[in-house]
């Protein structure tokens, strides 16, 4: 798809891409004869949300229930430690064709006092005032939206490091935890950290709003005025 699309980009002038890496993706493809690539990402919505609550024992995960998202190894790490910690549950929103093997999986590995899967909702940022943990587990993404919006509303968040973008979003130990892709003891060590650590995870809750920042739709708008009016469209933060 990919030499497709660089074949059919004779008559552009720039390439528009949601992240670093995808740029440096395509200006290896496309050379130093093709068009400009350039990576400008979306936009945190202007919406209300959170503020979370660091003291709440409560995670919150949401997306397509498929494949791609990565429900299944969430399970499996939080099964890991939810013994350890019986008073914290996880609320999982959203739909999709995995949802019968994952509420089975809940009944298997034995979460069903603390794990819910929720239908889709347009009022997740509601739910993030009562969570303290936002957890990203996709096996790759685009350009993970969510993932940002838990960070603007506050929440402390952990997520793999997953093709494409939260290695570009976060700074592990700072401004979240950032996990190997698909590595569950791993995710499962990271979700008994933060949950038995409530001062890590309002330091993560302080931190996250601020690297959302580059991210507003002030300064995306920005970027875009700056490409469409012919000058220069630096890095993210730069």
């Amino acid at each position: 798809m990919r030499n497709a699309l660089a074949a059919a980009l004779n008559n552009v002038s720039v390439f528009v891409t949601l992240t670093e890496s995808d740029r440096a993706a395509y200006q290896d493809l496309l050379g130093v004869g093709g068009p400009s690539v350039l990576a400008i990402p979306n936009a945190v919505p202007d919406v209300p949300l959170g503020p979370g609550d660091p003291g709440a024992h409560k995670l919150l995960a949401a997306g397509r229930l498929e494949h791609q998202k990565g429900f299944d190894l969430l399970l499996e790490a939080f099964a890991a430690v939810a013994a350890k910690h019986p008073d914290w549950t996880l609320d999982i929103f959203g739909r999709g064709s995995r949802r019968e093997p994952l509420e089975q999986s809940i009944v298997d590995l034995g979460l069903g006092g603390q794990v819910r899967i929720n239908a889709p909702t347009d009022r997740l940022g509601e739910h993030m005032r009562t969570a303290s943990v936002f957890v990203l587990t996709s096996r790759f993404e685009g350009f993970p939206l969510v993932l940002l919006e838990a960070m603007a509303a506050g929440l402390a968040v952990v997520s793999f490091d997953c093709p494409t973008g939260p290695g570009e979003i976060l700074t592990d130990g700072t401004s979240g935890l950032l996990i190997p892709p698909e590595d569950v003891p791993a995710l499962a060590a990271a979700l008994d950290r933060i949950m038995v650590d409530e001062s890590l995870r309002r330091r993560l809750a302080t931190a996250a709003p601020a690297a959302v920042l580059p991210y507003s739709t002030q300064q995306v708008g920005q970027r875009w005025h700056e490409l469409l009016a012919g000058d220069h469209v630096g890095p993210i933060g730069g």
